[in-house]
């Protein structure tokens, strides 16, 4: 799969797109097919090292997709769910397996995920 990868702290210019294994979610945890991710301030943060996450890491915690595999002892999701969710685990970006508590949005959705819902 492809990833943005943030390798030293920077700009924009350290923004660098990747090929990088797809994970498997371990027990509890879900992973998503991302089909939107949104880069918001504080991503440009992480980005310049304000933070000091350990390099390198992936940026990216506000994601909407579909669900691609579950974990062990996952319930009340399916593979290929529409979910969206605001990720806790910093530095893990769109390549993440995520806990599935951590997905509260399980849809239905109104509005679809490309277009804007406000």
């Amino acid at each position: 799969m492809r990833a943005v990868v943030v390798d030293k702290p920077g700009g924009p210019e350290v923004l660098r797109m990747v090929a990088v294994p797809a994970p498997s979610p371990e027990e509890g945890e879900l992973s998503i097919d991302v089909d939107f991710a949104g880069v918001g301030f504080v991503d440009t943060l992480f980005r310049a090292g304000a933070f000091g996450l350990a390099l390198p890491f992936i940026p990216g915690i506000e994601v909407a997709g579909r669900v691609r595999e579950l974990g062990a002892g996952v319930e009340g999701f399916r593979v290929g769910q529409p979910v969206a969710a605001l990720l806790n685990d910093f530095g893990r970006g769109s390549r993440a397996s995520w806990r599935a508590s951590h997905i509260p949005d399980r849809g239905p959705y109104k509005v679809h995920f490309r277009n804007e819902g406000g």
